[in-house]
């Protein structure tokens, strides 16, 4: 799930933070799907209410473009559990920053199956695109996925 809460709509287009968190998270307890949610945002602050008030979820930090690992893990405040980035910003430095702190690396938004390729060999293996994994493959014309793209763990 992402929130997309903006700090000038706040009280406008949402409610603030605590209130959007504690409403979401009724759903969440409600349809029972805790154990399987990852809540992302751009927006620090549902994440901080997070895992402040409900620390079991698991939270991903969606990565501003051209923004480096150390000062969004400052300006978050805490370790999340996934780091969601662009692929064109993924590379080994970013992917040895991450399991040093043993935090999960995304790869953002992506349906370039030669960049899904390239990542895969750095060693990440989660996605957010708008194919499933064979269906990229389809696409490419390849019959089946390269060893290079591993299994989600």
């Amino acid at each position: 799930m992402e929130t997309k809460l903006n700090i000038k709509t706040d009280g406008i287009n949402h409610p603030l933070p605590e209130e959007f968190v504690d409403l979401m998270m009724q759903i969440v307890k409600e349809k029972n799907i805790g154990e399987r949610v990852i809540i992302q945002s751009f927006d620090p602050r549902t994440l901080q209410v997070l895992r402040k008030n409900f620390p079991q979820i698991k939270l991903a930090f969606l990565a501003k473009a051209g923004t480096s690992l150390n000062d969004n893990l400052a300006w978050l405040g805490f370790k999340p559990d996934y780091y969601s980035t662009n692929a064109e910003y993924i590379d080994p430095v970013l992917v040895e920053q991450c399991k040093a702190k043993n935090i999960l690396l995304i790869i953002g938004n992506c349906n370039d199956y030669n960049e899904l390729s390239r990542i895969a060999k750095l060693g990440v293996n989660r996605v957010i695109t708008d194919y499933p994994i064979p269906r990229l493959f389809e696409l490419r014309g390849d019959k089946s996925q390269p060893e290079t793209m591993p299994s989600p763990q």
